[in-house]
């Protein structure tokens, strides 16, 4: 076994046995020009579609908007559904919002002793009262989805 002699050289790479470590191949690069790699890209507007921030930047950059395509039918009626719901809500937020606000109504005291007035031999708190209380609620429910 050899030993190392650091008195010697300061150069580690003549100590090391040739042949040990292979050297990779590096591969060529290939020269690729400019016209020729517009032909294989592919524009960011065609993969990713343009949203709000894209079109901020449009504005800053001062680039014209592109023409976005027509969006189907169903698509248009959901944005005129959406632009109707208060307070920027989902359509499950706003649904969750008006089941909420149903119950509440069915549930105040005043609608409470009206449901009790219409069954007077029946207890608080029984299987018909509760009954009614959650129609109540449906009709509400219906009601503000109907014309809010």
């Amino acid at each position: 076994m050899e030993s190392y002699d650091a008195t010697g050289s300061n150069d580690i790479a003549s100590v090391i046995p040739q042949g040990l470590i292979e050297t990779p191949e590096i591969p060529q690069e290939k020269n690729i020009g400019e016209s020729q790699m517009a032909e294989f890209s592919t524009s960011l507007d065609e993969v990713v579609p343009p949203g709000p921030a894209m079109q901020m930047q449009n504005m800053v950059m001062g680039q014209a908007a592109p023409l976005m395509p027509q969006q189907p039918q169903q698509g248009q009626q959901q944005q005129q559904a959406s632009s109707r719901i208060p307070f920027g809500l989902t359509i499950d937020q706003y649904m969750a919002c008006l089941a909420g606000m149903a119950a509440v109504v069915a549930g105040s005291k005043q609608v409470q002793e009206r449901i009790a007035s219409f069954f007077p031999n029946v207890e608080p708190g029984s299987i018909s009262i509760m009954l009614a209380t959650a129609l109540v609620a449906a009709l509400v429910f219906y009601a503000a989805q109907k014309f809010l």
